[in-house]
């Protein structure tokens, strides 16, 4: 592994000596060079029972045995106790999760932004369209998705959970 090291670093000496063209043939090798080591993107803070956070869970593991990458989560995190300390308000303001604190620093939340971003990571992705009307529609069927189903969904796991009772009228209403 350490031979490997000194193989990136020697790597990243001669890309400044390169031209423009290949600089750029010589990063995606490093880029994919990396993913193979399967170096974490960084955090994603969620909780198994949230949604979204499993939409994600699903894509981190299903997208990341194709593409290489790997995304870590907390330890020992505890939602409506973590999200709500300073050092968490601090990097999320919102203190809202699914969220990504990105091993180079970068952070996002929301489950399309951070779905989105660990995309385009992944070389050669097709999940996000090959070009403007294909990304377009994706958006549409994502926004879809979280506006117009995921609110009914939402409903009826809370009713089997019993964590909200059964209205008839609330029924009725939702049923138009």
């Amino acid at each position: 592994m350490l031979i490997g090291a000194y193989d990136h670093f020697d790597r990243l000496n001669i890309f400044f000596a390169l031209s423009h063209r290949h600089r750029l043939s010589l990063k995606l090798t490093l880029i994919l060079n990396l993913h193979s080591l399967k170096m974490s993107l960084g955090t994603l803070y969620t909780t198994p029972e949230q949604a979204q956070g499993k939409r994600l869970m699903h894509f981190r593991f299903a997208h990341g045995r194709v593409a290489g990458l790997k995304v870590d989560l907390p330890e020992h995190y505890v939602h409506f106790q973590d999200n709500k300390k300073p050092e968490f308000l601090a990097k999320f303001p919102h203190g809202k999760i699914p969220a990504l604190d990105g091993a180079d620093g970068f952070r996002v939340f929301e489950t399309s932004a951070v779905a989105r971003y660990i995309a385009s990571l992944a070389p050669n992705s097709t999940l996000l369209g090959s070009n403007n009307k294909e990304q377009a529609l994706i958006d549409q069927w994502i926004s879809v998705a979280d506006s117009e189903i995921a609110q009914y969904i939402n409903l009826v796991n809370q009713l089997c959970r019993g964590m909200i009772p059964y209205s008839k009228p609330v029924r009725t209403h939702h049923l138009r």
